[in-house]
């Protein structure tokens, strides 16, 4: 199963559907490990950031707010391996679990 999950995001991410950043294990801890996040932006209304706990899901246009999401989403992008590395990363660990 972890071999097909890790297929798929592969196919994805070569197609350019998607972008993958992924952290080295050495980079513990990092700034994204307080939860999940989006960033939402759009020509007609504010931008959004949303973010989940383990409790609720909450959303806030507060500048204040979507500014720090923003600065701690760049954060994360600048200390993570390259879209081009992680894919790198992605295909070894398929072989390692057992599918070259």
């Amino acid at each position: 199963m972890m071999v097909k999950q890790i297929d798929r995001i592969i196919e994805l991410a070569e197609s350019g559907r998607i972008m993958v950043q992924l952290h080295g294990w050495d980079q513990y801890p990092h700034a994204g490990l307080d939860g999940p996040f989006s960033l939402l932006t759009s020509s007609a209304a504010p931008d959004l950031v949303h973010v989940e706990s383990v409790y609720r899901g909450q959303n806030t246009d507060d500048l204040k707010d979507v500014r720090r999401f923003g600065m701690l989403f760049s954060r994360l992008q600048a200390t993570a391996r390259s879209p081009l590395e992680s894919v790198k990363f992605l295909k070894e660990m398929r072989e390692r679990y057992g599918q070259p």
